[in-house]
């Protein structure tokens, strides 16, 4: 469970929302904590107020989804917490395999260069709806398990860390007097996701 107060202050509680070792997330560290994220699991009854690293942001909207919970803050940062064992919380390669699990909101730098405005947590995967800083330019990326098809590609057997672009899935190609060949990029509205379906709204109202 996640609310967020008048105040954009952030509450939790619920399985592995409990309070945890202050610990920075390097290789380094992890390596000498023995694994701590992936099995320790302390669960809370009560709302408590999430401090720590959250105080530098000012959140405008929370998604909470089965395994992974997301944030935006008032810049279009998004951050992530919660399972990775399928990539969900896009770290680095140097340690993506060694967190299976991170208790803190962390800031997914991966997509500096774009606003976040809306996230669909799925049971094995991230979908962010965001434009582009300079351009504008709406786009729509994934991350995580590809085994029912949820990053759009038919390679059920891909798994990622990294953004992956879906945008072109709704991109169509359209021809000028038999000659030229344009793209239309209609403008994605919303992506929402189940546990293994996801349904992105676009413009023109198909979906």
């Amino acid at each position: 469970m996640v609310v967020l107060s008048g105040d954009r202050e952030v509450f939790v509680w619920g399985r592995r929302m409990g309070v945890y070792p202050q610990v920075e997330l390097t290789l380094d560290a992890i390596e000498k904590r023995g694994m701590i994220y992936n099995q320790a699991e302390i669960n809370q009854a009560g709302p408590r107020l999430v401090k720590n690293n959250l105080i530098f942001h000012k959140i405008n909207k929370i998604i909470a989804g089965h395994y992974n919970t997301a944030l935006i803050t008032d810049k279009g940062e998004l951050l992530l917490q919660g399972m990775n064992d399928f990539g969900q919380l896009a770290l680095h390669s140097d340690i993506k395999d060694l967190v299976g699990f991170f208790p803190e909101f962390m800031k997914i730098d991966a997509l500096n260069d774009y606003i976040v405005k809306d996230v669909a947590l799925g049971s094995s995967c991230v979908h962010v709806l965001c434009e582009h800083k300079l351009t504008g330019r709406g786009k729509l990326f994934a991350w995580g398990s590809n085994d029912n098809g949820q990053l759009g590609t038919h390679d059920t057997e891909m798994t990622t860390n990294e953004p992956f672009d879906m945008t072109y899935l709704f991109i169509e190609e359209k021809s000028i007097h038999n000659e030229d060949v344009i793209f239309d990029e209609d403008e994605i509205l919303q992506v929402v996701s189940g546990g293994q379906h996801t349904m992105v709204l676009i413009k023109k109202g198909d979906s």
